[in-house]
């Protein structure tokens, strides 16, 4: 372990900078200082890193957090049909309502890549959701017109505290990837299982798409509310499933409590590496079944080996405890992070600004804990949530990819204020877990001439890059946000799931 040491100057500064800083609140731990003092890595290569940490938030395309960041392609109005619309700041707890963001809805905003159909997105009412959208009634819900997905949060320069002020400090500081897209055009459901199998094949060109549940009088599919999405959902609860040609058959894939694809943790598991995932407790009345780490969080609940096997003690709850066990360096080698409804980022219901906040939390835990110096986080969205974003995404297969979200890469080997240009998705991540542990792709090899059209993602993707692990690690500064650490651990778990679709 190449452990950082504080010198005494550096001490005095640093806690000089934090308590200095007015109409902010810090989020470092209490007593722990910024690292200093770094040593070289000597192997100067991936094993330089020995935990990987990745953040999960919610429902924003990159152009909604980081319109007009330095070097981003992003662009400060969008269109509708043929109709130039300037975009809107809007803050993130002024959320006017939830943008369904069905499978459905992302192709009409993808409009063949014209990316001009955004304000056809159907509107969505929470806790009703279907896909495709409509009423408790079976009528369509009505779309979502220009209001709400052309717009963009604040990012509160020059001094990067409230609102998506942390994010573009972060990026600032490290690495934004501004190609980054999810595998598939869907929703959450399927976006958390390509982040930890890189595929949802149940067989050769048929995907699960969407999420689970059952079909309603219209031949669409009803949320399963009530219900959580896993092995304990109820029993007549099914999925549906996209084929080659973008056709959506609604309750015709199997019930949510998959065996048809391996994931990540097998990899892990056969290399002897530790993970953890963290998770909030969901149960409550609108998921009464619910346990610990059930719903669409963690995406493992879903896989009949972890959800019935001994790995399902590595799902911890509530997502808090991951900020007292980075403080300690504690963290396994890998570690995944899911946030509480109430800070997941999410328009709609939610309609708080504690999303960037939360996110410091646990990046400030890790940078001033002993694990800083051979660390890698990556912070992420899972999917777009129905916001505006001009970059039309590589079709790769009839999956996607989907509509374009933002990826932060801090390490102390990161660059400093690095736009990635390099395409990136979820197999990205797994490629780069397979790279820093030495793992067997998750499917257990990869082909010689890699389809684009099928399978597991990780051996097309492209690896994560932005470090450089020649440099001299860098020293750990802390983020400040709108709320400290004890806003989350002293708070009850509002038992609302980061996301309803």
């Amino acid at each position: 372990m190449r452990a950082l040491k504080c010198g005494s100057l550096f001490m005095l500064f640093a806690c000089f900078a934090i308590a200095g800083c007015s109409g902010s609140t810090s989020t470092v731990p209490p007593g722990r200082v910024p690292n200093a003092s770094p040593t070289r890595c000597p192997a100067a290569n991936y094993s330089c890193i020995e935990h990987v940490v990745i953040i999960i938030q919610e429902n924003r395309s990159l152009n909604n957090l980081f319109m007009g960041f330095p070097g981003a392609a992003t662009s400060r109005s969008g269109m509708a049909g043929s109709v130039v619309v300037p975009l809107k700041s809007r803050t993130l707890e002024r959320s006017i309502g939830d943008i369904s963001h069905c499978f459905e809805d992302a192709q009409v905003a993808y409009d063949g890549g014209k990316m001009d159909g955004f304000d056809q997105e159907h509107a969505e009412s929470f806790p009703i959701a279907n896909c495709p959208s409509l009423d408790n009634h079976g009528r369509p819900i009505g779309t979502s017109g220009v209001h709400s997905p052309y717009v963009y949060v604040p990012n509160d320069a020059p001094n990067y505290v409230n609102e998506a002020g942390p994010y573009w400090k972060m990026a600032l500081q490290y690495v934004l990837a501004d190609h980054y897209f999810p595998t598939d055009f869907g929703p959450s459901f399927t976006a958390h299982q390509y982040l930890v199998a890189g595929t949802t094949d149940i067989a050769k060109d048929l995907a699960i798409v969407d999420y689970p549940g059952w079909r309603n009088h219209q031949g669409g599919m009803n949320l399963a509310a009530g219900t959580s999405w896993s092995c304990n959902s109820a029993a007549r609860l099914t999925t549906a499933t996209l084929d080659p040609q973008r056709v959506i058959s609604y309750a015709t894939g199997p019930f949510p409590c998959f065996t048809q694809y391996r994931t990540i943790a097998d990899s892990l598991d056969a290399r002897g590496v530790s993970w953890q995932y963290y998770t909030p407790t969901t149960s409550s009345p609108l998921c009464p079944g619910c346990q610990s780490g059930d719903y669409i969080w963690s995406p493992f609940s879903s896989i009949r080996s972890i959800r019935f096997g001994p790995d399902w003690a590595n799902v911890i709850t509530p997502q808090t405890n991951v900020l007292d066990v980075a403080a300690k360096g504690q963290l396994k080698a890998v570690t995944w992070v899911v946030p509480d409804g109430t800070y997941s980022d999410h328009s709609g219901p939610y309609v708080t600004n504690e999303g960037p906040s939360w996110v410091s939390a646990v990046v400030n835990a890790i940078g001033t804990g002993p694990q800083w110096s051979s660390t890698a986080v990556i912070v992420l969205w899972d999917d777009w949530g129905g916001f505006y974003d001009p970059e039309t995404p590589p079709q790769m297969d009839f999956r996607g990819l989907g509509i374009r979200t933002p990826l932060i890469i801090i390490s102390p080997f990161a660059q400093r204020h690095k736009v990635s240009k390099t395409q990136y998705e979820p197999g990205s991540i797994l490629k780069f877990l397979e790279t820093v542990f030495k793992l067997r792709p998750v499917g257990g090899s990869c082909p010689a001439r890699p389809a684009n059209g099928y399978g597991y993602t990780d051996c097309r993707a492209n690896n994560l890059g932005g470090f450089d692990f020649r440099q001299m690690p860098r020293a750990f500064t802390p983020f400040k946000s709108t709320y400290g650490p004890s806003k989350f651990t002293n708070a009850k778990s509002s038992s609302v799931p980061p996301d309803n679709e």
